[in-house]
């Protein structure tokens, strides 16, 4: 019974596509979308494969805004799992020592 407010484990493979395979949206074989996304990381092509249109370079980020964390990637905004804002001194104020990033199974981001 799934309730859809439980937390859920997902797991799966990632596949790489056969290089003279071709994509539907683009047509271009996987082996040219491969070569596009080396040769110009900022275009479309290199986004395949990454929800929401990111960028590796965007996954692989260096530093955050002001009001965001680095965790599981990416830089996250300071929002719990349900919306509510939440900072270092908020936490600090709750008697936290310290601010991470924490999942819903509380398990703590690297």
């Amino acid at each position: 019974l799934l309730v859809s407010s439980a937390p859920r484990v997902w797991y799966g493979l990632m596949v790489l596509a056969p290089a003279d395979a071709v994509n539907p949206v683009t047509g271009l074989t996987y082996g040219r979308l491969r070569e596009l996304a080396i040769e110009r990381p900022d275009t479309a092509e290199a986004s395949m494969g990454c929800s929401r249109r990111l960028f590796a370079r965007e996954l692989a980020a260096s530093s955050c805004g002001e009001n965001q964390l680095f965790c599981w990637a990416r830089c996250m905004d300071y929002f719990d799992h349900y919306g509510n804002a939440v900072s270092p001194d908020i936490c600090r104020e709750q008697g936290y020592s310290y601010f991470n990033c924490t999942d819903p199974l509380l398990q703590v981001s690297d």
